[in-house]
């Protein structure tokens, strides 16, 4: 004798091994977008902090180029500027002024656990020239760097 189902409305319905094939399909997929969302997290975040690391070293540079702007009278050498870091505090210009004030801005404007430092080359790349090199590092995962180089 032969079984007759009975089937409402002519549906089939899934079977057991096609929810579960379903569902590992899905677990999969919702892996690959969780690990894009943190993959894309992490690189924003760098990104931010190379955008900060670049502002903060242009922005030193930029006070340097104003310094050179004053009063022949007034006007810091810029060889004042060179072994500004701002991990050492004995770098730091004792006298109160503009260059104490450049040094202060410019390390509460860093990157978080940043390091800025100032190197000032005379005569470079050519007599009478002076290259300003601004190097910027921090640790983000890995260790960072950002260099900017200008000549005055």
């Amino acid at each position: 004798m032969e079984k007759k189902f009975l089937r409402v409305g002519g549906e089939k319905g899934f079977t057991l091994i096609e929810v579960m094939i379903s569902s590992i399909i899905l677990a999969i997929a919702l892996m690959a977008v969780a690990t894009a969302e943190v993959t894309a997290l992490g690189t924003n975040r760098l990104s931010n902090d190379v955008s900060l690391a670049t502002a903060s070293a242009d922005e030193i540079l930029e006070r340097i180029r104003r310094s050179q702007t004053l009063p022949q009278a007034s006007r810091p050498p810029l060889t004042v500027y060179h072994g500004f870091d701002t991990n050492n505090s004995a770098t730091r210009p004792s006298a109160s002024g503009m260059l104490q004030n450049d040094y202060d801005q410019w390390k509460n404007r860093l990157v978080t656990g940043g390091r800025g430092q100032v190197s000032v080359t005379s005569n470079f790349p050519v007599a009478g020239a002076t290259l300003v090199t601004v190097t910027v590092t921090w640790t983000n995962v890995l260790p960072r760097t950002v260099r900017l180089e200008t000549t005055f």
